[in-house]
């Protein structure tokens, strides 16, 4: 209460200081009266012993007494805030520790995978390229990375790709994220190439990122390509027998039917 109210209290002092001044002076003037005159010293004595009396308990209780009540809150509570912060560095270097060494089993992951593994931003610009991006379209992380993912697109293609970006801008909703679809990627050396390309959605720090993961499906198009073509002739085949069959049918009916008119029984049976 002292302390927070100071100009009250120093007032409330002032006051009694002067009423207990004025009852000690009253009363050595009626001592003086009754034993003479007193000697300044005694009256000095009287007067320093009444302020000690008087002042030093009042500073105590209402000054010193808070105060130290304050000093040691504070300390507690810093001490506390300490304790706090200390255990909230040791989370934060535990957090960091685990972080790193998620990252670096996902790097790890990353970097020795076959197919590509690409991330983006809204804008296109390419943040992550890995060994395998580096494998199948040829440039290396050192030349894509903050360019434009469009480079490893065909011409006619590019255009599409930078509408669906301008709608991922405005707010529209991402199409191809969670699919699976089939492409046609550009090398750094200019050939095209079929792709299969899977897509996710991701967001850090307020911002929006693509990771795509990218697969040369060459191999894999050519094996249809020579299945298709085997199939085709199968099925060539398979109509060449057929034609073949019905028209030796056809022949064994006209055999049969000529050995008839000659009064032969028919030669074939059908």
């Amino acid at each position: 209460m002292p302390l927070s109210h100071p100009k009250r209290f120093l007032a409330i002092l002032v006051v009694v200081i002067f009423i207990a001044e004025g009852f000690i002076m009253l009363l050595l003037h009626g001592v003086a009266l009754r034993v003479g005159v007193l000697p300044p010293i005694v009256e000095g004595l009287a007067d320093a012993l009444l302020l000690v009396f008087l002042v030093f308990p009042a500073l105590h209780w209402t000054v010193f007494q808070p105060l130290c009540g304050e000093i040691g809150r504070r300390t507690t509570a810093e001490a506390a805030l300490e304790q706090a912060n200390e255990r909230l560095e040791v989370q934060v270097r535990t957090r960091t520790q685990e972080l790193q060494r998620a990252n670096e089993s996902l790097r790890a992951v990353t970097e020795t995978a076959r197919d590509a593994i690409i991330s983006a931003d809204r804008q296109g610009q390419v943040v992550y390229w890995n060994q395998g991006a580096e494998r199948i379209f040829g440039y290396p992380a050192a030349d894509i990375v903050g360019r434009s993912l469009a480079l490893i697109l065909p011409e006619r293609f590019r255009q599409a790709h930078v509408s669906g970006l301008a709608a991922l801008a405005a707010g529209g909703p991402p199409h191809l994220a969670g699919r699976t679809i089939d492409l046609i990627g550009l090398r750094k050396g200019g050939t095209e190439f079929p792709i299969e390309l899977s897509m996710a959605q991701w967001q850090a720090e307020g911002q929006t990122f693509f990771t795509a993961i990218i697969r040369d499906v060459t191999q894999r198009k050519q094996a249809e390509e020579t299945l298709k073509a085997t199939n085709r002739q199968l099925a060539s085949i398979n109509a060449m027998m057929v034609d073949r069959e019905e028209r030796m049918l056809e022949m064994k009916r006209e055999v049969n039917a000529l050995s008839k008119e000659l009064g032969h029984p028919g030669r074939y049976e059908l």
